[in-house]
């Protein structure tokens, strides 16, 4: 209850009419009475977004990676693959795939797609550019270093350049 209660939807729920012991509002046992009584709008819309998000096992966000350079991210644990699972009754390895589309100054628009699946990581990127897909596979060999050092060891990794 106490991790609970530190959430940003709960605290909307938090001193209008104090406990004594908690200075938490007394909610009636029936816990689906609970959070609706003291709840605003913006907490209603974050456990919506919290709900959905458990529901599609899908985070997508838009914003700027820097000033002047939009970014999008979107992160989403994919079913487990066909023929992963074993015969011992343990459960299949999550997989996840996370996609950045960006533009940068140097490179032009960019999109990166990563797919993680029992410690194995595979890149995908995608360039507008001839010369920027030139500039990603030569310095390829850094970024995968870069990737072990950090325990992610790159298991594959394609560039490919689409103009449009």
């Amino acid at each position: 209850m106490a991790q609970l209660l530190r959430e940003p939807q709960m605290q909307a729920a938090q001193v209008k009419a104090p406990d004594a012991s908690s200075g938490l509002r007394s909610y009636p046992a029936d816990a689906a009475t609970r959070p609706a009584a003291g709840m605003d709008l913006d907490a209603g819309r974050l456990i919506t977004q919290q709900l959905d998000t458990l529901e599609n096992r899908s985070v997508t966000w838009q914003g700027e990676l820097f000033p002047g350079q939009p970014m999008q991210w979107e992160v989403r644990e994919d079913s487990p693959r066909a023929g992963s699972g074993n015969d011992s009754g343990a459960p299949a390895e999550r997989s996840w795939q996370s996609v950045l589309c960006f533009e940068l100054p140097s490179l032009g628009r960019v999109a990166a797609t990563l797919q993680l699946h029992g410690g194995h990581l595979q890149l995908a990127l995608q360039s507008g550019s001839g010369g920027a897909a030139a500039a990603l596979r030569a310095h390829g060999g850094a970024l995968a270093d870069a990737l072990q050092a950090a325990g992610l060891p790159l298991d594959l990794m394609t560039v490919r350049h689409e103009p449009g």
